[in-house]
């Protein structure tokens, strides 16, 4: 029996992608490989809805090096950031700043509470935000930050590294400056590309950048070619053309459709077992879940994924013990999603 991933990334991958990763990586300085790169950008912007000007950067890194990236290119010393900190992704962008040096304040949030826009220091150049803050399950109200962001003439930066292709995410419906992506999300690829999709606005309001592999402008100015300034990771760059004309066949909305569905047929089948939502507000890429059985979380999914072969992930810091996290993203189908409800039953239901 194969094992599923229910897991917030990496994600359940379909076999064409699999293969195409097994492939040997072809010489990429030539125009075959620019190519490639060159519909890989244009399809990119135009899943994301991005503004006239838009660019992208391609970086062989995981979606943290992305958000530090994003953060390092736009704030100068003597200028600010605001960021949303809801939980631990969140608190990242705080913990990037601390060590970077890097001037900010912070919105803390309890679980569910609204963001007060009035406590946000409108002082800052740029906000910060996740669009899904993974550790509680939590989805944010990405048009109404863009609205206050515009405004207060902010630029709007988004962590959409575990929202793309579940939630809705539009550069210009939602006002969006920068977004990060990564490939073992959404996108159902391995780990190991950042993408992140840069709005005229932001490119214009670049400073110049300390670190010698994350300057944007180099990477800004390697994509007119199809290049990109260092190697990057040949093989997903291959599985991402595919993944990104496959979405484009089918369109977007038909993906985030697909996780809703996903979402709301494991929702609706746990409310008879140990199981609440932990969040009122949540995303369609992952269920965050709290046992209230007093069971610890931790354990459970370590014994639930040598009973069945499923692996599903507890969250991290001071929810370890309390909640588990049940991805919809990826190569997931509705016949995997029954089972693994049917695998909640008998466990919960003390057969195993």
């Amino acid at each position: 029996m194969k094992k599923l991933l229910f897991t917030p990334g990496p994600v359940m991958m379909s076999k064409k992608v699999l293969k195409i990763g097994s492939t040997q990586p072809m010489y990429f300085r030539n125009g075959e490989f620019s190519k490639i790169m060159f519909e890989c950008k244009k399809l990119i912007l135009k899943l994301l809805n991005a503004p006239n000007g838009s660019d992208v950067v391609f970086i062989g890194g995981s979606g943290t090096l992305g958000m530090e990236a994003t953060l390092i290119n736009i704030i100068e010393k003597n200028q600010k950031a605001s960021i949303i900190n809801g939980g631990g992704f969140g608190e990242r962008f705080a913990k990037i700043c601390k060590q970077k040096s890097i001037n900010f304040s912070e919105i803390k949030l309890r679980l569910d509470e609204n963001i007060n826009f009035d406590t946000i220091d409108k002082n800052c150049k740029a906000l910060f935000t996740n669009a899904h803050e993974t550790t509680i399950g939590r989805a944010y109200d990405l048009k109404s930050i863009g609205e206050f962001c515009k405004k207060n003439k902010m630029l709007f930066c988004v962590d959409a590294i575990s929202a793309f292709m579940a939630d809705e995410i539009d550069m210009t419906k939602q006002q969006i400056d920068a977004i990060i992506i990564s490939s073992n999300k959404g996108l159902a690829l391995p780990p190991g590309l950042c993408i992140i999709i840069l709005s005229k606005n932001y490119i214009e309001n670049l400073i110049p950048c300390d670190s010698f592999y994350m300057d944007f402008k180099n990477y800004l100015n390697d994509i007119k070619r199809g290049q990109t300034p260092f190697t990057p990771p040949i093989c997903i760059i291959y599985q991402l053309l595919e993944r990104l004309r496959e979405i484009d066949k089918k369109g977007i909305l038909y993906f985030n459709k697909k996780a809703s569905n996903l979402a709301k047929y494991f929702r609706n089948h746990i409310k008879d077992l140990p199981l609440k939502l932990y969040s009122k507000f949540p995303s369609n890429a992952m269920s965050a879940v709290e046992i209230t059985n007093q069971e610890s979380a931790f354990e459970f999914v370590k014994k639930f994924e040598k009973l069945y072969n499923v692996t599903l992930t507890p969250s991290g810091g001071n929810l370890k013990e309390k909640l588990i996290r049940v991805g919809h993203l990826g190569n997931l189908s509705k016949k995997d999603m029954k089972f693994l409800i049917e695998c909640l039953n008998e466990y919960f239901k003390g057969k195993k």
